[in-house]
């Protein structure tokens, strides 16, 4: 079956060779543990919207608030990361790639979540 997004993928991959590759604990970890969540988040958002556009409904065909904070919050934790092993090695692979990925999906999640009001049903919240 389909699960979250490619980035996710490659970074949970990326993370699983460098732990055998440098024989970094911490690499496996991190980049394992953070693209495993972002597997799982980006297969809850899918999994919803597949779910609601079955019933016809265009209300509910977006991932919610809290996937986008918390995919937001584990990219952008990946970004500065890898951003900043990338000024100290100067390496573009693997780090300034992975920073430039990350970076763009952040990107990504704070326009979907600048949107995110724009695509809910309105509702009225008049007191009288």
């Amino acid at each position: 079956g389909e699960s979250g997004q490619p980035d996710s993928k490659l970074l949970m991959l990326g993370g699983l060779i460098g732990a055998v590759k440098a024989g970094s604990l911490e690499s496996g970890l991190t980049g394992g543990g953070i693209g495993a969540a972002l597997c799982l988040l980006g297969k809850v958002s899918l999994d919803k919207y597949r779910a609601v556009k079955e019933q016809g409904s265009t209300a509910e065909k977006f991932p919610s608030m809290f996937i986008l904070v918390s995919s937001l919050l584990l990219s952008g934790i990946v970004t500065y990361i890898m951003y900043d092993r990338y000024l100290v090695s100067g390496k573009v692979m693997p780090a300034g790639m992975v920073a430039g990925i990350s970076g763009f999906m952040s990107f990504f999640y704070v326009f979907k979540i600048g949107t995110f009001s724009n695509l809910q049903p309105s509702v009225s919240a008049k007191a009288d």
